[in-house]
């Protein structure tokens, strides 16, 4: 019996993946391998139940969301590890704009073509939520916070000098997405002023009173102490970073240091205090 489960969510998880471009799974009636496990696959159990009941389109739609949200704001992508777009800063031109209020409307429209009445629990409770957040995104656009970029607690000001603490920089191909990054932070600060400037001619803007602080935080970022910190800050991760490497190195190959003293270029020393074996005896 316990076989026969495993192969029905096992064939079943199989055609499923096949299907579905992203996550998991979606409904199918696959032919059964043998003639008893028929049974089961009408009424299958536990976890081959949920699996085998979850619409499809459903489950496409919040892949399909779920990549978008990654494309729109690359920095938040690579805080959960997907580095894909980690040489990227999120693009607020007018243009970018209009293309992810498109995007939006798009998937929304998907989401409502869905038949809710064929939807399980689950997937109908994941209609509701992805219909409220998608609409909130689109309404909200409509307010243009594009043109509002700055406050005393939000801003290019505060998070681009926080990117650095928020995602891995290890490999070298981190350091140099890291690094485009960088180069990219000059246009993108010419869209924020652009954008800014529409925002004050359309009557956006906060008034001076309240923007005022937001110039002297702004300023702040730019003086000798924060530098100072920063670099001390990245130089004491990355000594963290070496010395992890060196312990596992070390931990994992056993028998010998030169692994350790190659990997990070360190000269190997001998000392007549002790031996590989044991310690000098006691004076």
């Amino acid at each position: 019996m316990i076989r026969l489960f495993l192969a029905v969510c096992g064939v079943s998880c199989a055609i499923a993946q096949e299907s579905s471009p992203g996550v998991r799974v979606i409904p199918q009636s696959p032919k059964p391998a043998e003639p008893g496990a028929a049974a089961a696959f009408k009424n299958p159990p536990g976890v081959a139940r949920k699996i085998m009941t979850r619409s499809g389109p459903m489950l496409e739609l919040l892949d399909d969301y779920v990549e978008y949200q990654m494309r729109a704001n690359p920095v938040w992508a690579g805080t959960l590890g997907d580095e894909r777009y980690n040489d990227r800063l999120r693009d607020d031109s007018p243009g970018a704009c209009a293309g992810r209020l498109e995007e939006l409307n798009t998937l929304r429209e998907r989401l409502r073509r869905i038949d809710r009445a064929g939807l399980g629990e689950e997937d109908a409770l994941d209609a509701d939520l992805l219909d409220y957040e998608l609409s909130l995104a689109i309404d909200g656009a409509a307010l243009f916070p594009e043109q509002m970029p700055i406050n005393t607690m939000d801003g290019p000001h505060v998070t681009w000098p926080q990117i650095a603490d928020m995602i891995p920089l290890r490999t070298p191909k981190q350091f140099a997405d890291y690094a485009s990054r960088l180069e990219k932070m000059p246009a993108a600060m010419q869209d924020t002023i652009a954008q800014m400037r529409a925002g004050m001619v359309a009557g956006r803007t906060p008034p001076r009173l309240v923007m005022k602080h937001a110039v002297a935080a702004c300023l702040a970022q730019a003086t000798p102490e924060i530098e100072a910190e920063l670099k001390k800050g990245a130089a004491s991760r990355r000594f963290a970073e070496v010395a992890e490497g060196l312990s596992n190195l070390v931990y994992e190959q056993p028998t010998s240091l030169k692994p350790a003293a190659d990997q990070y270029k360190l000269p190997i020393r001998q000392s007549g205090f002790f031996s590989r074996n044991a310690g000098a005896p006691p004076v």
